[in-house]
């Protein structure tokens, strides 16, 4: 394990970071563990991915059962296409089992070149703990610290003031407005660049 050192924002996180054989990403910070999501993981994705409060503000609104086996295989067969990038499961280290993803993706449509985009849902039964800017806080680490990445950016309804304010824990700030087909308004886009040596 390599402990990280910061440059940049930093909070009370003891965070290490292993990239095993086929770059299998593990991170650990001083409450929890991101790792690969896994078929195990259904039933936490059911109660996460399912739930309306949960998913109030995403593209699609709540899953079904379905399509959160669906959503499940598409994230375990992205690790082999692109194994840097994608989402992870978040768990408590102590208790062992996911409570939702923390992601750092990159499409062509949403983020440019030498940019990624972060995305977090915990269930709802862990908001308010500080899991959401723990984690986050790591995903950021390793994306400057172990990717070629030089942009973290994060979009986010404007109505959602929690997701909000974990993005300025993490020191990012309001870039741009964004606006999606089918939206009656946009969407905030903030950003937090590499720091610099």
């Amino acid at each position: 394990l390599a402990a990280f050192s910061l440059a940049y924002p930093a909070f009370p996180i003891e965070g290490a970071l292993e990239i095993a054989a086929f770059q299998m990403i593990k991170i650990s910070t001083a409450r929890l563990k991101i790792r690969q999501i896994a078929a195990r993981d259904a039933d936490c994705f059911q109660r996460v991915l399912c739930d309306e409060e949960v998913m109030a503000y995403s593209d699609h609104g709540a899953l079904d059962s379905t399509e959160v086996s669906g959503w499940i295989a598409d994230q375990i067969q992205n690790y082999t296409k692109c194994p840097r990038f994608g989402r992870w499961a978040v768990e408590i280290a102590k208790e062992g089992g996911a409570i939702g993803y923390i992601g750092l993706t990159r499409h062509q449509d949403r983020t440019a070149k030498g940019v990624a985009e972060l995305g977090f849902r915990l269930a709802r039964q862990q908001w308010g703990k500080g899991y959401a800017t723990e984690s986050a806080q790591a995903i950021v680490r390793y994306a400057f610290e172990s990717t070629e990445i030089q942009r973290v950016i994060a979009i986010v309804d404007p109505h959602n003031l929690a997701s909000v304010r974990v993005l300025e824990k993490l020191g990012m700030s309001f870039h741009d407005l964004v606006m999606f087909d089918g939206y009656d308004y946009p969407d905030k886009v903030y950003a937090l660049d590499r720091p610099k040596s």
